[in-house]
């Protein structure tokens, strides 16, 4: 009985620490690094035709707005499989580089639509208001003052404040500077939130900002990085915090922020989109169209691309492909469990094994993980499944105890195994 209870603290132990290891970007297998998220990005969607197109925006109703250097185009039920894609007469407004939608409360208590634009050629930030149909300049000083320099880049914080990217002068110098705004257009607080970029006012600096509006990230192509800042609280400045990704950045440009904190960069020299862990690791990338759908789609190689976005509505990526005058939408597949550990009733070597799935469930890819060995346990049957989004729906044979697998769901590690039969279900 001793014995046992020492090979059953030692196997938990060794369980545990296989785990972190994995978790923090090793042991590799196959040859592959960061193996607890495989991801896939599968075509879902073509929107052809839209002139050099940037900043993308999303509102509640099935609408997508992309930025180009002629226009807003306008694409409506671009969730459907036949979306439909306007030139509307009043968003042919000049270059366009980015744009936001949000949604603002007014003094009759009702919530308002409104999407702002970044002109960048005239120095202007104008925003729309969809009940009466007009334009207005945000933020105006008196003629000929204005607020902005080159605006480059939108952003509305969960608060409703608009922040806008711009190039400023000071001392005969030119930095990227940050400027906070209510949305009825008074200035909060600026700050800087790069070097010196003078060599690359025409690089396409862009930002985004996180779930919970405390940090916000900006390319900055010059350097070859990402700029990590703090919003600022109240109406105090934010502050630079730290800067990652020059070893695996070529000309950083439009970023994304997913809910996990991780970072999608669209490389705009390397043609490609990647993504960056929170604290700036290379996950993985993307720089060809795969799926089904895609066969007749040419180049299936991304060309310039300046910005990258996440519907929050379905969590899906679009991409700019900007020189290929088109924006191309993929679903996410995430890695889960394809097969999970076991037990008998005596001393056992079990194995598990992370894979990808295409639609319809094909294994496409599987990687095994090093043996583990668990002491013995009482039968029971643990059943997982996967799907889009990783997400576990426990089945009514589920046990309450879960066994924490990289890229898979969490919980409180056993003690002892947790099944004697593996029951392996795997939801496309």
């Amino acid at each position: 009985m001793k014995n046992t209870g020492i090979l059953k603290i030692g196997s938990f132990l060794f369980f545990i620490l296989f785990l972190s290891q994995v978790a923090n970007g090793g042991p590799t297998l196959a040859g592959r690094q960061n193996i607890e998220r495989p991801e896939t990005y599968i075509f879902h969607q073509l929107y052809p035709g839209i002139g050099s197109p940037m900043g993308i925006a999303f509102d509640s109703n099935n609408t997508m707005y992309v930025a180009s250097y002629y226009h807003i185009a306008k694409i409506s039920n671009y969730r459907s499989a036949n979306p439909t894609i306007e030139h509307p007469t009043e968003f042919q407004i000049g270059q366009v580089t980015d744009v936001v939608v949000t949604y603002l409360f007014g003094a009759d208590g009702r919530r308002h639509k409104y999407l702002y634009a970044a002109n960048c050629l005239d120095s202007r930030v104008r925003n729309y208001n969809f009940d009466n149909s007009t334009w207005s300049i945000f933020a105006p000083l008196p003629y000929p003052q204005k607020q902005f320099g080159k605006p480059n880049s939108l952003v509305v914080d969960p608060y409703g404040k608009i922040l806008v990217l711009d190039y400023a002068t000071q001392n005969n110098s030119m930095y990227y500077r940050i400027q906070k705004f209510n949305a009825n257009g008074t200035l909060i607080s600026s700050w800087s939130a790069g070097d010196d970029p003078a060599k690359s006012v025409f690089m396409n600096p862009k930002m985004a900002i996180d779930r919970t509006g405390k940090f916000l990230f900006v390319s900055d192509p010059l350097n070859h990085d990402v700029i990590k800042c703090t919003v600022g609280v109240g109406n105090n400045p934010g502050a630079k915090v730290a800067e990652f990704g020059s070893d695996a950045l070529g000309l950083p440009a439009g970023l994304a922020v997913d809910a996990a904190g991780n970072i999608y960069v669209a490389d705009e020299n390397k043609n490609r989109i990647v993504k960056l862990s929170p604290t700036g690791s290379l996950l993985s990338a993307i720089s060809e169209i795969k799926g089904p759908g895609s066969e007749q789609i040419y180049p299936k190689t991304f060309l310039n691309p300046k910005a990258v976005a996440l519907d929050p509505y379905t969590g899906y990526l679009f991409v700019s492909d900007t020189g290929n005058n088109r924006v191309i939408s993929f679903e996410i597949k995430r890695g889960f469990p394809i097969s999970l550990p076991g037990a008998s009733t005596s001393s056992t070597t079990t194995s598990t094994t992370i894979g990808r799935l295409m639609p319809g469930g094909t294994i496409i890819e599987s990687f095994p993980i090093p043996t583990v060995t668990y002491a013995p346990a009482s039968p029971t049957t643990t059943t997982y499944y996967g799907g889009p989004g990783n997400v576990l729906i426990p089945p009514s044979t589920t046990t309450s105890t879960y066994v924490p697998v990289p890229g898979g769901p969490t919980g409180a590690a056993p003690s002892a195994p947790t099944s004697s039969t593996t029951s392996t279900t795997m939801v496309p």
